[in-house]
C-alpha cells in the first residue's frame, strides 16, 4: 500500500480504506500479504545474492507456518528476515538499509529480527 499511496500522492490509511472498500464492493477475497512475498522485491532493492534472498524467504515462510506473522507489518518482517539472512552469510546489511528498503523502522527490524532468533532457538 506504501509504494500505491506514494505513486498516488495520497495518504497511506486512504488507500487502505478505499482497497478495503473496493474489496468489500466486490466480493473479492481479500488475502493478507505474506511476509515471503515480499522477500524477492525486496532483496533486489538491496541487490542481496540468490542465497541470501532464498534463505530470508525460507525464514520468512517459516515463521508464517508457525503463526509468528499474525498481525506484523509484512514488508518489515521480509527486511527483518533479509537481514538476519545476510547477518548469517556475513553481508554487512544494516538494519538502516533494511528498514528504509521496507519503509519500517529500525525497531521493527530488530524486533522482528528478535522473533527469528527466538523462533530458530
Amino acid at each position: 500500500m506504501g509504494e500505491v499511496s506514494e505513486m498516488a500522492r495520497v495518504a497511506e490509511p486512504r488507500v487502505t480504506n478505499a482497497y478495503k472498500t473496493l474489496n468489500e464492493k466486490l466480493g473479492l477475497p481479500a488475502e493478507p500479504v505474506s511476509p515471503s512475498m515480499f522477500v524477492p522485491r525486496l532483496a533486489s532493492d538491496l541487490e542481496c545474492p540468490d542465497e541470501i534472498q532464498q534463505r530470508a524467504r525460507s525464514l520468512a515462510e517459516q515463521a508464517e507456518e508457525r503463526g509468528v506473522t499474525t498481525g506484523v507489518h509484512p514488508a518489515g518482517f521480509a527486511a527483518a528476515c533479509l537481514y538476519k539472512a545476510g547477518r548469517e552469510e556475513v553481508r554487512w546489511l544494516t538494519q538502516s538499509e533494511a528498514a528504509d528498503v521496507a519503509n519500517a523502522s529500525k525497531a521493527t527490524i530488530r524486533t522482528h529480527r528478535d522473533t527469528l532468533t527466538g523462533m530458530l532457538g
